[in-house]
């Protein structure tokens, strides 16, 4: 435990772990050509779609509503998990700031609105995947949102929310933190926060020690 309290780590996978982005982008783009849907989207709308719920990032970005909206869900995942699952990069800095975490006994579990078992299929790809004690994603059978999925890390691990920080990218990780009663610490490097990160905020990976450490 550090010296904040804290015992529970948990990190948002896209964009905070890890640059999905261009699995993300190309799975999207696919999945829109082949339903018929394609445009040309700026950069800022392809931003908008990572964060949410598959589904509504479908909403926001192409303004689809049901049978449409579900069968695109399922389409990206099949493309995803064919083609765009290991197309990603490697923050700098962060796999040295997880070991020093871990060293410092914190507890470190991923936290993903994306489907678990792909999830997990990602995360086992990893040099640091050893560092994780738990990988917890949605349920395509279940709505769940980020506080639900955090819960789970919580529950299983038994700790309080009071002892839990989520590390992430967005304002639907924000929000699911403070949600399951738990703390948020902002990265500035994924895919952002549309009126600038809240504070805490890491601006590097190594400033998440030190904000944890004293938060």
């Amino acid at each position: 435990m550090g010296r904040s309290g804290i015992r529970l780590v948990s990190f948002d996978l896209d964009g905070t772990l890890l640059d999905t982005s261009k699995g993300i982008w190309h799975t999207m783009e696919k999945t829109a050509s082949i339903m018929g849907f394609s445009r040309e989207l700026t950069k800022e709308e392809k931003f908008r779609f990572v964060g949410p719920p598959l589904k509504e990032g479908f909403r926001i970005v192409y303004g689809l509503e049901g049978e449409k909206r579900n069968d695109a869900v399922d389409l990206y995942r099949k493309i995803y998990k064919e083609e765009g699952i290991f197309m990603y990069s490697f923050y700098p800095g962060l796999e040295e700031t997880l070991h020093a975490l871990k060293d410092k006994g914190y507890m470190l579990t991923v936290s993903t609105l994306k489907d678990e078992r792909a999830a997990r299929s990602l995360i086992s790809s990893l040099p640091f995947a050893s560092l994780f004690d738990l990988v917890h994603g949605s349920d395509q059978g279940i709505s769940m949102g980020k506080k639900e999925i955090l819960e789970c890390s919580i529950r299983e691990l038994g700790v309080l929310p009071s002892e839990t920080v989520l590390v992430g990218d967005s304002e639907s990780d924000e929000k699911g933190a403070y949600s399951a009663e738990a703390r948020f610490v902002a990265v500035s490097w994924g895919f952002g926060f549309p009126s600038g990160p809240p504070e805490p905020c890491a601006h590097v990976p190594q400033d998440l020690i030190s904000i944890i450490d004293n938060i």
